[in-house]
């Protein structure tokens, strides 16, 4: 996998994730447990071609710049 093809992979995972966490519920986010078994439903596997796991799920989503499922929730608040 090329550096172009990565990104596009990483990219394309976070979409993912982000409308799993929108469509779960208004007010909060989903478990970990429940993020993975969707992805891996939709066939998504890491980068490396890997399962997700809960620690793999949370360093992807670190590197990304979010604080776990919480900050994916959350991503659309404005603190004034």
């Amino acid at each position: 996998m090329n550096r172009e093809q990565f990104s596009h992979h990483r990219q394309k995972t976070l979409f993912e994730i982000m409308m799993l966490v929108d469509r779960y519920s208004k007010y909060t986010a989903p478990p970990y447990k429940y993020v993975i078994e969707q992805l891996e439903a939709k066939g998504y596997k890491t980068a490396w071609g890997n399962d997700w796991t809960m620690p793999r799920l949370c360093m992807f989503l670190q590197r990304m710049g979010f604080v776990g499922l919480h900050g994916v929730k959350n991503r659309h608040v404005n603190h004034d």
